[in-house]
């Protein structure tokens, strides 16, 4: 027969009883920390997820196409559909700003040769109304009497021409500021009471430690208007800006802004 000897458990010492106590409370605590960040993770998705859906009213994009660029006096102006006006001086990234809010890339295409873009160009959105990319303006190698005549033609098509005109979105660089040039043409949409609104390109470019004052320097510049900080590059103020869009055509009947409006060129 074999005899079986009985072990008498071990029983932990004061101090390892206490040790481990601890041990375990602390790892309960952590998996209840851990469990509830989870479920707290899952909860905050689950809420934007269905806010999406519920109330994301916003404008989406389904369809752009380049239609044509024009110089001067066009039937494309007596089109009765709403145009929404980019405007800027060269190099500002009028035509990345399109292109972001369009979700194409290769839709606008910017000059190789900057102030050298004479031409307005119109992109049909949605089947419903136009992106209009004016020339820029204020090219420093250009002469003087190329810039006026390029002024004079933006102001032409914004003022006198037949183009319904439901915003005009004037672009500047953010990093740098309005320029001077920028500062005349919100005084001329001012007093033309032409609605517009202004876009701060390249954003990002500026640390986000000196972006709240960086908008509070543009702001105290371009007075009470509508300030929407854009980055092409990294899609920012694409909501903002198709809201602001979206507005304009609910407001608008597609009348142009001004009567009596005559031909030129």
């Amino acid at each position: 027969m074999f005899k079986y000897r009985t072990q008498t458990p071990m029983i932990p010492r004061r101090e390892e009883a206490f040790f481990l106590f601890v041990f375990v409370r602390i790892r309960r605590s952590y998996s209840y920390l851990f469990v509830s960040f989870v479920k707290i993770r899952i909860l905050v998705s689950l809420y934007f997820f269905f806010r999406k859906i519920c109330y994301d009213n916003s404008m989406k994009i389904t369809s752009a196409t380049f239609v044509k660029g024009i110089r001067g006096t066009d039937a494309l102006l007596s089109d009765p559909k709403l145009e929404f006006a980019f405007v800027g001086r060269s190099n500002v990234g009028k035509s990345s700003v399109i292109n972001a809010l369009l979700g194409n890339k290769n839709l606008a295409k910017s000059s190789s040769s900057p102030g050298k873009t004479k031409e307005i160009n119109f992109f049909l959105v949605n089947k419903e109304f136009y992106f209009v990319d004016l020339p820029g303006y204020g090219y420093a190698r250009a002469s003087d009497g190329d810039k006026e005549k390029l002024v004079k033609y933006i102001l032409w098509y914004l003022f006198e021409s037949d183009a319904p005109v439901a915003l005009v979105l004037v672009l500047i660089d953010a990093h740098v500021g309005p320029t001077e040039r920028d500062i005349e043409m919100i005084h001329a949409l001012t007093e033309g009471k032409v609605p517009f609104i202004v876009l701060g390109n390249k954003f990002d470019r500026i640390n986000k430690s000196a972006r709240q004052k960086a908008v509070k320097e543009i702001t105290e510049k371009i007075g009470d208007i509508p300030f929407i900080p854009f980055s092409a590059e990294k899609k920012e103020g694409i909501p903002e800006v198709l809201k602001k869009i979206e507005e304009a055509i609910q407001t608008r009947s597609g009348n142009a802004f001004r009567e009596g409006k005559q031909e030129v060129f």
